[in-house]
């Protein structure tokens, strides 16, 4: 007659089998209630969180927008005046294309073009950047330097730093370690040039 027996001790199982004793320790962890309940919520959380993420960026971009236009209306007398400055147009041209970014892709949707793209974002922003820094801080008169014109400028000076860093910099080091992580999963060249 042979029979199971549990040992609660440490969870295994002593089956007899043959004069011979198994005890069998359980790898893979059960799923109870309390752990799927608490999956589910860690879940939901996640994606409240995304959501509020989302809605800040989203909030953060059109707010950036109409007080750069409102700052654009307002202190258009003062950068007139500032004859040397073009920190007007830098901040006009920075809105209009911040506008029109969110559209950047490619037309071709069959080839995958995504890192092109941004890198070519980035430059543009590296380019904008450098204008930026010109007439924030060589061509600015006394006068603009007090006004929110100028203080909306900065702020598109730092966004776009922060951009053209990401596109050109950041993006291509975490594109090369996948590829060289793959390549060494694989056990295949990182790169490979076909000379014909």
């Amino acid at each position: 007659m042979s029979h199971t027996s549990k040992n609660t001790e440490n969870n295994s199982v002593v089956l007899p089998s043959n004069n011979t004793t198994w005890i069998l320790n359980p790898t893979v962890p059960t799923l109870n209630n309390n752990t799927e309940k608490t999956n589910t919520i860690c879940e939901y959380c996640m994606v409240i969180l995304l959501i509020i993420s989302v809605m800040g960026i989203i909030g953060a971009a059109l707010a950036y927008i109409i007080l750069a236009i409102m700052y654009l209306v307002q202190d258009y007398d003062i950068a007139n005046e500032c004859k040397d400055s073009s920190l007007w147009a830098y901040v006009l041209t920075a809105v209009i294309l911040a506008l029109f970014r969110s559209n950047a892709k490619p037309n071709d949707t069959k080839k995958d073009n995504n890192m092109g793209v941004l890198i070519c974002l980035g430059l543009i922003e590296c380019g904008l950047a450098i204008w930026g820094g010109i007439e924030l801080w060589e061509k600015s008169c006394s006068d603009l330097s007090d006004t929110n014109l100028w203080k909306i400028g900065l702020v598109t000076f730092i966004l776009q730093v922060i951009c053209a860093t990401v596109f050109l910099v950041v993006m291509p080091i975490v594109m090369y370690c996948i590829v060289f992580k793959d390549s060494k999963q694989y056990n295949t060249p990182a790169l490979s040039i076909d000379v014909v």
